[in-house]
């Protein structure tokens, strides 16, 4: 631009005009300057906002990671100084005949260092009298309600009263072998859940079933529950009259517990079926298990005086030799 003016005009007048176009040129380089600085002023403010955020939701996380470990530690060490190991809870409607047994296995069994809630369910038979044979066991806790509600809201009823590290279960006509909790306690360590192993059995006769285990796996009687896990997922039953357990392990499981299985060391729970309980099984089926039970029981029979016989022969053979 400026040598287009000293062509066009010259002396003091083309001296004038280049002064101006100068002044001209170098306010719009200033301007620019400026709104450069400016622009850079508002993203670098821009960047420390955006890294002091970052910084606010780290120190956030590991805050709360922290605590989360700190509370996860102190849980740890009041389960640890619990001196109650296992709530066993029994829900009991209508079966006095059988619940003494229940009752029992529960109070013998060999681990010491549990407690046994009781729901009663407002049962019309004698129930209450039975339980009145217990109230004087300082293990014992005895729930009466005034209305019918079911297995599942019975069983909840016992969970919300719970001290124990660990839920058991069983039911009023079911049984289990004395040594059954401690032997599942005794792998609970780091676990939230423990599986063990049951039987199918009926009234027909003291014959058993080995029961596959299966997914879902349904039962709730072969296991212990971590309580502080259901409560931390407030898994609870549902209102369902059959299948309810199964809902309650796949509530359980969705929350990914550490679940160890128990290997089989001849130690079960045994999962009595019988015409008019609650699940009221027909006499078909149960003289189907009852035979099924049966047939197992020689097969398994068989098998074990083939070994016998084969040791026998073994042994005879190396005698022989000597």
């Amino acid at each position: 631009m400026s040598g287009e003016i000293y062509n066009r005009v010259g002396g003091e007048e083309a001296d004038n005009l280049l002064d101006d176009t100068n002044i001209y040129i170098n306010d719009n380089y200033s301007n620019d300057k400026k709104k450069y600085v400016k622009e850079e002023s508002l993203n670098s403010k821009l960047l420390k906002y955006t890294f002091g955020m970052v910084c606010l939701v780290f120190v956030y996380l590991i805050v709360k990671q922290v605590t989360n470990n700190t509370n996860d530690f102190g849980e740890y060490v009041n389960e640890k100084n619990n001196p109650i190991k296992i709530s066993i809870i029994i829900p009991a409607y209508n079966s006095a005949k059988y619940l003494p047994r229940s009752i029992d296995i529960a109070l013998n069994q060999t681990l010491k260092d549990i407690e046994v809630i009781v729901v009663n369910d407002a049962s019309t038979d004698n129930t209450t009298d039975v339980l009145r044979n217990y109230e004087k066991d300082p293990r014992m806790i005895i729930v009466n309600k005034g209305r019918n509600g079911g297995a599942s809201p019975a069983r909840n009823s016992g969970i919300d009263i719970a001290s124990g590290e660990f839920i058991g279960f069983i039911d009023s006509d079911d049984y289990c072998d004395n040594n059954y909790f401690e032997n599942l306690y005794s792998y609970s360590e780091g676990y939230d859940v423990v599986e063990g192993m049951f039987l199918s059995c009926t009234d027909l006769s003291d014959k058993c079933l080995h029961h596959p285990k299966y997914n879902p796996h349904g039962s709730i009687y072969d296991s212990i529950w971590r309580r502080s896990f259901l409560n931390k997922y407030h898994v609870r039953f549902g209102e369902k009259k059959t299948g309810e357990d199964i809902d309650f392990r796949n509530d359980c499981y969705k929350h990914k517990p550490r679940i160890y299985e128990t290997p089989d060391v001849g130690i079960y729970y045994y999962y009595k079926r019988r015409a008019g309980s609650l699940m009221n099984f027909p006499q078909g089926y149960l003289e189907k298990i009852n035979k099924e039970a049966i047939e197992q029981e020689e097969k398994e029979q068989k098998i074990k005086e083939q070994k016998m016989k084969e040791k026998e022969e073994k042994d005879k053979k190396l005698k022989d030799k000597e």
